[in-house]
């Protein structure tokens, strides 16, 4: 179920209650330095519009929406002296705006690509399987080993897939087998605040993998 204003009123209170404005996360933040430092795209400017966006002080709007699209890197979680776990918070965010429609466009791209090719590149499906050319044979599909290759390292880096699976393949005792068609695991949905549509993508992930001991 998508967030609403009341579970983002409840999950936000503590954040709020404890950030102590005091601008440690300001230096480290990669979107700040590329922002020329404008606040309302740093973590503590961030924070702030939030708890508008909680107490009604704001209005729900794309101008925000693309503002808690920080990179999730967790600078500002290391420097926080409060200790606040703040890209739990910026999901959460996501997720409510995401269920207000208010997703831009540029992950609205990539959910899109999700949904029709199975990967979030927007690239044919069959390319997340090109990297089984590296191998001198065609791995078996069944099995009790799985290879779970990914869409990142299959598409971006296929000579990686193809040697992890020959690394994996050499520390077991039976054959590794691969999937035939292998779905997104639906990461990319869970950081951008569609969380329904991750948990869709986790079933679709687990139904695959039924029958198999190791992954």
């Amino acid at each position: 179920m998508a967030y609403t204003l009341e579970n983002l009123k409840k999950d936000s209170s503590k954040f709020i209650d404890y950030c102590k404005q005091c601008g440690f996360c300001t230096p480290v933040c990669p979107v700040l330095k590329v922002s020329d430092y404008v606040e309302t795209y740093g973590p503590r400017g961030r924070l702030l519009q939030i708890r508008g966006l909680v107490f009604n002080e704001l209005r729900p709007s794309k101008g925000l929406g693309s503002r808690v699209y920080c990179t999730l890197c967790g600078f500002c979680e290391v420097k926080c002296i409060a200790a606040l776990k703040l890209t739990d918070l910026y999901i959460a965010s996501r997720d409510y705006l995401t269920s207000s429609g208010l997703t831009p466009e540029e992950i609205k791209l990539v959910t899109a690509s999700i949904n029709n090719n199975n990967n979030p590149y927007n690239v044919d499906p069959s390319i997340k399987t090109m990297w089984l050319d590296y191998l001198p044979e065609k791995p078996p599909t069944k099995g009790k080993v799985v290879y779970w290759a990914g869409c990142t390292s299959a598409i971006r880096g296929p000579e990686t897939s193809a040697n992890a699976y020959n690394l994996i393949k050499s520390l077991t005792n039976s054959d590794v087998a691969v999937l035939d068609s292998e779905p997104c695991c639906g990461w990319p949905l869970y950081l951008a605040g569609d969380v329904d549509g991750y948990k869709s993508q986790v079933g679709k992930a687990l139904k695959v993998l039924e029958g198999f001991d190791v992954v």
